[in-house]
């Protein structure tokens, strides 16, 4: 799904006031408003004002409608003084305003979620998202700092908020999910030991647990490194349909149990918040759990 805020005409770069999804609490009513914020017309050092082209709904949006995402947010409906925020993270824009070298206007870009501080312990670390100031997309309190979510006109990007041009043939709908989704499947990739060649020892075949977007990237960057099989289970006939598309031994969880015998699997991607059986056929204990809530 996506959302595309309204008016102001989002497509002009000379609007004065960008219009903004706000959400208030789970326990407000409403629980969103719609609020119009008017536009920086300068900018400090490192700061990007993108204008937003499409923005998807990640399963952490739905979490934080539902209350379930762990840790909670600035605004989530738990007193009468809950703040507002701006949601949303996954995106993609045109630059209308920049004051950071090497990002101009008009380029197509996307953009991390969140802004380190670069100082601090973990930051030295490279572990930015673990910044012990941190300022997390969709995350934060608009008194705080405005335009700091994707469900509205436009995006403020901070000083440290990474910014990453798009090539031009890229859709919006391609883009949108890169800076969360993919980048999480890719990350959770690089765990894994390079790709032995044919005749060598090492991980080859692999399950996927769960056939969404998650579940889809998983298989295509497991196709990228050479995977020799790779089988992925899911409730859905329709997405198992889409997921041998990407080359999958595509299994319902009704057949799962005949057709991938124990101890057969090299490594398991549980993307769907379900593990059952998937330590079992992992050869080695390779088992990784991706975007799931804990809780499930």
């Amino acid at each position: 799904m996506s959302t595309t805020p309204s008016s102001p005409t989002p497509t002009s770069p000379e609007a004065s006031h960008a219009r903004s999804i706000v959400f208030l609490g789970r326990e407000r009513s409403p629980i969103f408003v719609t609020e119009s914020t008017r536009l920086p017309t300068t900018l400090a050092p490192g700061q990007v004002l993108v204008l937003v082209e499409l923005a998807t709904i990640c399963g952490w949006d739905v979490q934080t409608l539902s209350g379930t995402l762990l840790g909670g947010t600035p605004s989530r409906g738990t007193t009468a003084d809950d703040h507002p925020c701006v949601l949303g993270h996954e995106g993609c824009g045109v630059v209308v305003r920049s004051h950071r070298e090497g990002v101009s206007v008009g380029d197509r870009v996307t953009w991390g979620i969140c802004a380190p501080c670069g100082t601090c312990l973990p930051c030295s670390l490279h572990l930015n998202n673990k910044c012990t100031s941190v300022v997390k997309l969709g995350q934060t309190l608009v008194s705080s700092v405005a335009l700091f979510g994707t469900y509205s006109t436009h995006l403020l990007c901070l000083p440290n908020t990474p910014i990453v041009a798009l090539p031009p043939d890229l859709t919006p709908t391609l883009a949108a999910p890169i800076n969360c989704a993919l980048a999480t499947m890719v990350n959770a990739l690089s765990k894994l030991p390079p790709t032995p060649t044919p005749g060598q020892p090492g991980a080859s075949v692999a399950l996927v647990q769960g056939a969404g977007l998650m579940g889809v990237y998983c298989l295509a960057l497991l196709k990228e490194r050479g995977f020799r099989k790779v089988f992925c289970v899911d409730l859905s006939r329709t997405r198992l349909a889409r997921a041998a598309e990407f080359g999958a031994v595509a299994l319902h969880p009704d057949n799962e149990e005949e057709l991938i015998q124990t101890d057969s699997v090299d490594v398991v991607f549980e993307v769907c918040g379900n593990k059952q059986n998937a330590v079992e056929v992992a050869r080695s204990g390779q088992f990784l759990r991706v975007a799931v809530n804990p809780q499930l």
